[in-house]
């Protein structure tokens, strides 16, 4: 690999770190929870149901914490003269707040609703930005990008092309010894051209992929990266792991586990593989938040399950790309869920 070559994969490695060291995940997941259940129980301050629910998830680890920065957050917003912070929930709040009106001379009810329907759309506003800054952070750094909702074909030097799904990033690095591509976020089709002096290498949270002439999709979610191929041959290094790197054959998807790096090699339907191209997708056996996260690109409005247990359920079928909201209340349906319009930025789905 020429010198040239090795100064950029350092830069682009520098600037890596740099977004994980600022995306702590696991942080801005449950963040995202505490977020979507402030909005639900400000919602709904009298569903008993709810409240167990939400008790529930905040007696789990870190929870609490997280709980309280959604709180000391909705203090600084300055809301209804926010009361002194609690760890408990917001119910308890709205109580003190009905308080404060009245001693302040106003209907408490009528004062309750128009500062907690204000109180609602600044914290949907916080939970948006929170959940944004990591994207705009990588998007800073990336060649090419999309937003939500968006899509992209590229052409490159070489006569690859490769299409991005929305809420996606690239960075580019050719040079004499090696196209490399990083694909820092969501999804891309490759059509790669044949060039046995240079491969082409992709790296994708984690995963380390070679080829030299061949058509394939890469999916980059929370929970896995998937590498799916259409024809040629592809081989794909798992960052962390000692064996040979696994080869896959047309018609086939490798799929990797973020939080352990376990992978299975399983048969695709060739007319599945990048078929959110033409405005559908195919899901199989992924859980519940995987597939709000993989349709929610397609959406300009955020998606968040505060429930980790409904999170968690495996889901299965094929999705309409163009009509996301309809393909979330697909998705909620078979637990009992639904997707509540928050804002017109924001899809929270919830049970009951």
């Amino acid at each position: 690999m020429t010198p040239g070559l090795d100064g950029r994969d350092a830069e682009r490695q520098s600037k890596e770190a740099s977004v994980l060291e600022l995306n702590d995940k696991s942080n801005r997941e449950v963040f995202e929870q505490a977020a979507g259940w402030m909005l639900q129980l400000n919602a709904s301050p009298e569903d008993s149901e709810l409240r167990a629910r939400f008790d529930a998830w905040l007696a789990q680890p870190d929870h609490q914490q997280a709980w309280s920065d959604v709180q000391t957050a909705w203090d600084a917003l300055g809301v209804l003269d926010a009361p002194e912070q609690h760890p408990v929930s917001a119910a308890h709040n709205t109580a003190e707040v009905i308080s404060l009106a009245a001693r302040h001379g106003r209907s408490p009810a009528k004062r309750v609703m128009r500062g907690t329907a204000r109180a609602l759309g600044l914290i949907a506003a916080l939970w948006v930005a929170w959940l944004y800054i990591p994207f705009a952070l990588i998007a800073l750094q990336a060649d090419h990008r999309t937003s939500k909702g968006q899509t992209a074909f590229l052409e490159m030097a070489d006569g690859s092309t490769i299409e991005l799904a929305g809420a996606s990033a690239i960075d580019e690095s050719y040079a004499l010894a090696e196209r490399h591509i990083s694909l820092m976020q969501g999804e891309a089709f490759f059509d790669v051209a044949q060039d046995k002096e240079r491969p082409f290498v992709v790296d994708a949270s984690g995963v380390r992929i070679r080829v030299h002439g061949t058509a394939f999709n890469i999916r980059v979610t929370s929970q896995t990266t998937t590498v799916a191929l259409l024809h040629g041959a592809v081989s794909a290094q798992i960052d962390g792991l000692s064996e040979e790197p696994a080869v896959l054959t047309p018609a086939h998807q490798i799929v990797i586990a973020q939080d352990t790096g376990t992978y299975r090699i399983e048969p695709v339907a060739p007319e599945d593989i990048g078929s959110w191209r033409d405005g559908r997708i195919f899901l199989s056996d992924v859980t519940l938040a995987e597939a709000a996260e993989i349709i929610g690109r397609a959406h300009s409005a955020w998606v968040s399950i505060p429930s980790g247990a409904l999170a968690r359920q495996q889901v299965s079928g094929f999705f309409d790309l163009s009509d996301p909201d309809a393909s979330l209340d697909l998705l909620a349906a078979p637990f009992g869920a639904h997707v509540r319009h928050m804002t017109p930025y924001l899809r929270v789905i919830s049970e009951g």
